[in-house]
C-alpha cells in the first residue's frame, strides 16, 4: 500500500481509514497529536467496542528499559499478533516507541511483517524526532524496516499541518459543534493554538482551544470576533500583526500602544527591535507589492502575468500566488501612503537597523537617527512615530 499522508486522506470521507485494512501501519511524523486521532480512528474501524478489552493488546517500548528488556520484545509482538480476536474485526496490537528498538530488533520486526496473520492490525507507532542543531536526535525508525511496513501495509506520515488543511482542520471542529463564525475567528484559533512560537499550529492545542471557544459560546449557533478575542490567548506573534496593521493604517496612537505591550509581552526590548525591524520590512515590501498590483489592475489575478511574476522577489511571487486573497486588505493599507512615502520609510527601517546595530547613518535615503545607545525602546518608538506621520 506504500506510504499515505495522514493530512490529505483524513479529510476526504472514504479514503481514511483504508478498506479493507492492512495488517499493518507504521505512524510517523512530527505530530504526535495526529498520531493518537489516526490511532483511535483506526481502532475504531478495527475493534468491537464491547469486546474491545478482549481484542486489543499494547505494548510500550517507552517504558524503563523495555525496548532492551533480554525477553526479545519481537518475540512479544509476534505472540500477540498470534492470538485470535474473540469477537472483533481484527485483533489489533499497538506498539508504541517502536523506534526505541535496536537495529537489529527493528530487522528481525521487518522480516515478521510479511508474515502476520490476516486477522491481525499491527499498529506500529514511532514518536516525533527531538531535533538538535537541525538533525534528528536519538533512536529512529530504520530504513529497512519502512520499507517493510510499505510493502506489507501503510506507512502513514502524520505531519503537523499547515496552510489550508490547518484552516479545514480548524473550520471542521467548529462546524462539528454546529457553530458558523466570523471569518477572522479561524485566523485567532490558529494563532491561539501556536503559542509556542512553532511555524503550524499544534493539533492537540487546537482541538482544545476550539472546545474552549465552543464552550463560551454556549447556545449561539455563531462564533464572533469578540468571543474569540475574549477567550482565546494572545501569543506575542499576534500583537506584532496588531502593530503592523496599525502602522499601516498609520494610526500613531494604538501603534505606539501596540508597541508598548509587544515589549512588555517579551520582555526583552533588544529581541523585540531585531524581529520587528525584519517584520517591517517585509511588511513595507508587502505594501509596495500590493500597491503595483493595486494601480496596474492586476489585484485578485491569479496566476499573474509572467512578466510581473518574472519582476519579482521569490518570497513576494511565492506571497503572490498562494496567498493573493490578503492582498485586498494590503491594498488599503498601501493606499494610506505615496510612493515617496513608501520608499522614504524602508530608508527609515533600514536607518533604524544600523542605529540599533551602532551604525549611525546619514543619507537621503537612510535619515540621521538619534544614537540611543542601548535604549532599543526609545529607537523602536520613534521608528514606529517616523513611519506612520504624514510627508517625508
Amino acid at each position: 500500500m506504500s506510504e499515505i499522508l495522514y493530512n490529505t486522506v483524513a479529510k476526504k470521507a472514504g479514503q481514511f481509514p483504508p478498506d479493507p485494512l492492512p495488517t499493518v501501519i507504521l505512524l510517523v511524523g512530527t505530530d504526535d497529536g495526529l498520531k493518537r486521532e489516526a490511532l483511535a480512528r483506526l481502532r475504531s474501524a478495527a475493534l468491537d467496542e464491547s469486546f474491545a478489552d478482549f481484542d486489543q493488546e499494547t505494548i510500550d517500548l517507552s517504558l524503563g528499559s523495555a525496548a532492551e528488556d533480554a525477553s526479545d520484545p519481537v518475540t512479544r509482538i509476534s505472540e500477540a499478533c498470534g492470538a485470535v480476536p474473540f469477537s472483533s474485526p481484527r485483533r489489533v496490537v499497538n506498539v508504541v516507541s517502536v523506534q526505541k528498538l535496536a537495529k537489529e530488533r527493528q530487522d528481525a520486526l521487518a522480516l515478521l511483517l510479511p508474515r502476520l496473520p490476516s486477522l491481525t492490525l499491527l499498529l506500529l507507532t514511532a514518536d516525533a524526532s527531538e531535533m538538535e542543531a537541525g538533525k534528528p536526535k536519538g533512536k529512529q525508525i530504520e530504513l529497512g524496516l519502512r520499507k517493510a511496513a510499505a510493502k506489507s501495509g501503510a506507512v502513514l506520515v502524520c505531519d503537523a499541518p499547515e496552510g489550508a488543511d490547518l484552516r479545514g482542520r480548524a473550520a471542521a471542529l467548529l462546524g462539528a459543534a454546529g457553530k458558523a463564525f466570523d471569518p477572522p475567528v479561524i485566523d485567532m484559533l490558529l494563532a491561539a493554538s501556536s503559542l509556542s512560537g512553532q511555524n503550524s499550529a499544534d493539533v492537540n492545542a487546537l482541538t482544545h482551544e476550539a472546545a474552549k471557544l465552543i464552550a463560551y459560546s454556549g447556545s449561539n449557533e455563531r462564533i464572533t470576533k469578540a468571543d474569540a478575542a475574549a477567550i482565546l490567548p494572545v501569543g506575542t506573534d499576534e500583537n506584532i500583526f496588531r502593530l503592523l496593521d496599525c502602522i499601516g493604517s498609520r494610526d500613531v496612537g494604538r501603534s505606539m500602544h501596540e508597541l508598548d505591550a509587544l515589549i512588555l509581552a517579551e520582555g526583552k526590548p533588544d529581541a523585540t527591535a531585531a524581529r520587528l525591524i525584519v517584520m517591517l520590512q517585509r511588511h513595507f515590501r508587502l505594501l509596495m507589492l500590493a500597491k503595483y498590483l493595486g494601480d496596474n489592475r492586476l489585484l485578485g489575478k491569479n496566476p499573474l502575468p509572467q512578466e510581473v511574476k518574472d519582476m519579482l522577489p521569490g518570497e513576494m511571487a511565492g506571497f503572490a500566488a498562494t496567498q493573493s486573497y490578503r492582498l485586498t486588505a494590503y491594498s488599503k493599507q498601501a493606499s494610506n501612503f505615496h510612493w515617496d512615502e513608501l520608499r522614504v520609510n524602508i530608508g527609515r527601517i533600514l536607518a533604524a537597523d544600523l542605529t540599533l546595530k551602532g551604525i549611525i547613518p546619514g543619507t537621503k535615503t537612510m535619515p540621521l537617527l538619534p544614537d540611543f545607545g542601548d535604549d532599543a525602546q526609545s529607537a523602536l518608538r520613534l521608528l514606529v512615530y517616523d513611519l506612520c506621520r504624514r510627508g517625508k
